[in-house]
């Protein structure tokens, strides 16, 4: 049961959806189309589906959890948008950069057309770093929790609210399952009665340490 039957105005807020993702269009600014119950999509269609489940407990008010629980899944959307054809294709790696148009859509183009020769720069970071499928879903879903971050803290000047919320988000994507949160939540998968943690806390102590680490290092 989704927020346990609570008012839509509590704190505590949770979220289930089924989210299709095609390559973005740029006559339609829509972010993704979202599948209810028994729905299906067309599989003729190109692109992805994933499913997204999320809790967020918010605090000075219901204002920021309501927010994420309505919007973050369709953030996620937006971004896999521009990867969706990178995605697809799994028999070709990963560019090392998008290209400069994927803001506005990745069209056809995504591993020829505007394609360009990488840099010395770019050719050594390629020779040392292998960027996977995987690598692209994280960094969507990241700059997805970037940007609603940024959409509330709009909401918040423009009404002069204050307030916050937690974040603990799974997404389904191509057999994987991947898990972002932020602040003071985490995930545990329990599997046959042993305890298995999927992330860790995000606190202002757990990011003072990473620093430490960081630069140590």
């Amino acid at each position: 049961v989704i927020n346990a039957g609570k008012s839509v105005f509590n704190e505590d807020q949770a979220a289930r959806e089924i989210v299709w993702v095609e390559r973005r269009n740029l006559n339609n600014r829509t972010a993704g189309e979202v599948v209810k119950g028994a729905e299906s999509v067309d599989k003729e269609r190109h692109g992805l589906e994933f499913h997204y489940w999320a809790l967020f407990d918010g605090h000075a008010g219901a204002a920021a959890a309501v927010m994420a629980a309505r919007f973050l899944h369709l953030h996620i959307s937006e971004q896999l948008q521009d990867i969706v054809d990178i995605l697809l294709d799994g028999e070709v790696p990963p560019p090392i950069c998008l290209t400069s148009h994927a803001k506005g859509g990745m069209g056809n183009g995504a591993h020829e057309g505007d394609w360009e020769p990488p840099t010395d720069s770019e050719s050594r970071f390629l020779l040392e770093k292998e960027i996977s499928h995987e690598h692209l879903i994280i960094g969507a879903i990241e700059n997805a929790f970037r940007q609603m971050d940024q959409q509330i803290e709009r909401e918040q000047k423009a009404h002069s609210t204050l307030g916050g919320c937690c974040a603990l988000a799974i997404v389904y994507l191509l057999g994987k399952i991947y898990i972002a949160n932020a602040g003071d939540s985490r995930a545990v998968l329990i599997r046959n009665g042993e305890i298995i943690p999927l992330s860790n806390e995000f606190t202002p102590e757990s990011e003072r340490r990473r620093l430490q680490y960081l630069v140590r290092n």
